[in-house]
């Protein structure tokens, strides 16, 4: 039986040796999580240049009634060209442009970089949509939320976003509302034209929608 200062001396180092070990599995956990984050797959990705021609397709289907598809391209670029014309909204969020991706689940990924205290995010989600034809909203569930490789909880990404969120959205729990009775408005004269929105959905990797010509007298 060892004496009892040799027993206290060997419990000692091997609590140093337990700390030591608990202090280095952190430390290989941190590094890989900050890999995870800063490590950008889709770094250097080449975003789709603003262009309304997904309008002039849009407007041009709706006169005859019939539906559109529209490539994930040129969604991309409907969008890039809504964000350049909305430059004040794109300065308060830090989304300055953003891609699109569709996925043969019939899911798309929507990839944008972050400004945030002078580093850059690419984050990436995951999304399935509907359209609610009688509340007229288009409806965006949020599968999954990455910020480079890191996975973050789709509510806590969606906190984090909080006021950020462009005016024409709100939020539902973890789905993104778009309310389409005025996004396809124009008002001139007193009077009002729009194109309302009837039917959306993702499928053969293609968005297609259709319209309805709306118009009438303000008021």
């Amino acid at each position: 039986m060892q004496p009892k200062h040799m027993r206290k001396k060997g419990g000692g180092s091997r609590a140093v040796t337990v700390i030591l070990s608990v202090l280095a599995v952190l430390l290989g956990a941190l590094c890989v999580l900050s890999w995870m984050l800063f490590s950008d797959p889709n770094a250097g990705k080449s975003m789709p240049q603003p262009s309304d021609d997904a309008a002039s397709k849009v407007v041009a289907a709706s006169v005859s009634g019939a539906s559109v598809s529209l490539t994930a391209e040129e969604v991309g670029g409907w969008l890039n060209f809504l964000i350049r014309e909305n430059s004040d909204t794109a300065a308060d969020t830090g989304l300055t442009a953003l891609s699109v991706t569709t996925k043969q689940d019939n899911t798309a990924d929507i990839y944008f970089p972050v400004q945030y205290s002078g580093k850059t995010f690419g984050v990436t989600m995951n999304l399935s949509l509907s359209f609610d034809a009688a509340a007229e909203q288009m409806k965006f569930f949020i599968n999954s939320v990455h910020v480079g490789r890191l996975p973050v909880p789709v509510g806590y990404a969606l906190d984090m976003m909080g006021e950020k969120l462009p005016p024409m959205l709100s939020r539902q729990g973890e789905t993104l509302l778009c309310n389409t009775k005025s996004l396809f408005r124009v008002d001139f004269s007193g009077m009002f034209l729009r194109l309302k929105m009837t039917e959306m959905n993702l499928k053969n990797q293609a968005f297609h929608l259709k319209f309805d010509t709306e118009a009438g007298v303000n008021g």
